[in-house]
């Protein structure tokens, strides 16, 4: 009975070592998960800071800012500059296999935006010269523009034109406007089929 006895108190003490070893270790993963929870946080918060602070969300945030609402071309600058943003951030990181696919994309994206969204007088020109005639009796003056001639300083494949303007717009329109119409469909369709993809 005493060696029962014995028997009995040795096996608790046991346990109760086992318990105090199993409690001791539940106490170190906590504080482990604990500390792997506060790096992450910090990591996570230096992520933030060199990514709100970079010279390129300054420059997203300083034509964000820009924004007014009767201006038709602030949301054509704002995807320019989150396109530019996106495309620096995979040239430094290179995220997956083919971004520099992507990156490409996305240079042709900023490219056309250039295009159609700016008024860039360097697509066209004139020679000649305006007069301005007096109508007499009054202060008005009359207009002679006859001598102008335009020219298209961008080559324009006009044969595929029924496709970015109608049959109307075709006469009235000079070619580089349909260099422009184009560069805007073009710009549209890439982001149809390829922006998921900017993503990754």
């Amino acid at each position: 009975m005493m060696r029962y006895f014995c028997l009995r108190k040795h096996d608790n003490s046991i346990l109760i070592r086992m318990n105090m070893k199993e409690k001791a270790d539940n106490t170190i993963i906590k504080r482990n998960g604990v500390v792997r929870t506060l790096i992450e946080k910090i990591g996570e918060g230096r992520e933030w800071m060199r990514y709100h602070f970079s010279k390129d969300f300054l420059g997203l945030l300083k034509t964000v800012l820009k924004s007014y609402p009767w201006d038709e071309h602030y949301l054509y600058e704002l995807e320019r500059a989150k396109i530019l943003e996106m495309c620096r951030y995979q040239e430094r990181r290179r995220t997956f296999v083919g971004s520099e696919y992507t990156i490409r994309d996305m240079k042709i994206c900023m490219s056309l935006i250039d295009i159609f969204n700016s008024n860039d007088t360097d697509l066209f020109h004139y020679t000649g010269e305006v007069k301005y005639i007096p109508i007499e009796g009054t202060d008005e003056v009359e207009v002679d523009s006859r001598d102008l001639v335009y020219h298209c300083d961008v080559y324009v494949n006009s044969r595929n034109a029924g496709r970015f303007l109608s049959e109307g717009q075709q006469e009235s329109r000079h070619p580089h406007e349909l260099y422009i119409e184009k560069a805007r469909s073009l710009y549209h369709k890439i982001r149809l089929e390829r922006d998921f993809e900017w993503w990754d």
